[in-house]
């Protein structure tokens, strides 16, 4: 489903932002491919792309990610408060 339809829908549905996400999940899995919405993002940052390719090398378990996204979302409220 092009992205333009799925944007549609997130509108029409009035998703949530965790519903928007389980859609683009769920149509990247049926293609086999990205969720959608990460297409322009990963495409446009080549540090993605190497930052995937390093946790894919080195097997990173699921409590690996996890670590990493709090801690990213610790670093941007830190920001917001300076």
């Amino acid at each position: 489903m092009p992205q333009e339809r799925l944007t549609a829908l997130v509108d029409v549905l009035k998703l949530s932002k965790a519903e928007e996400a389980e859609m683009y999940d769920i149509a990247g899995q049926q293609k086999g491919l990205f969720a959608s919405d990460f297409n322009p993002y990963v495409n446009n940052r080549p540090y993605v792309n190497a930052a995937l390719r390093t946790v894919r090398n080195i097997e990173a378990t699921e409590d690996v990610w996890q670590r990493f996204v709090d801690d990213l979302i610790k670093r941007k409220a830190k920001q917001k408060i300076s």
